[in-house]
């Protein structure tokens, strides 16, 4: 035979929770308001280097969305649509990388946008790291006790 043991209070306080929620269509907006009227209350108690620290991980997020500039012509409406079109057209690409990126600078070419090639190899510095590598007197040493 199992013994029923006693509800916990966390089990409780779920239930009273469910039962709130049933009875009053306010409860929601109460419990979504407890706890930021909790944060602004510890906001108003804080000293000033507190309130630094308490705001600091927000900065870099601010200081972002303030930087970006809207689009000054919407084409589409809605962003889901354009977002739809862009997904539509990405899907039309070829599988292959590089077929996909000729593709898209054929087409910037014929709507005459101009693509500039960010990713230069510079060759000079990878040789020359490569030579350092081997001229090393550990290195030269292991190489030629193999031989």
């Amino acid at each position: 035979m199992e013994r029923k043991r006693g509800s916990t209070s966390a089990n409780r306080m779920k239930r009273y929770r469910k039962k709130r929620k049933r009875e009053d269509p306010k409860y929601q907006k109460k419990e979504n308001e407890r706890p930021r009227a909790f944060k602004r209350k510890k906001k108003e108690t804080m000293s000033g280097r507190e309130l630094e620290e308490f705001r600091k991980p927000d900065a870099p997020s601010t200081s972002n969305s303030n930087n970006k500039s809207a689009l000054p012509f919407y084409p589409y409406k809605c962003q889901q649509t354009y977002g739809k079109a862009v997904l539509k057209s990405l899907k039309s690409l070829p599988s292959c990388p590089l077929k996909q990126k000729s593709v898209i600078k054929g087409v910037a070419k014929r709507l005459g946008l101009k693509i500039i090639d960010e990713t230069e190899k510079n060759e000079n510095k990878e040789l020359e790291i490569v030579k350092n590598f081997y001229y090393r007197p550990d290195i030269v040493y292991h190489i030629l006790v193999l031989e």
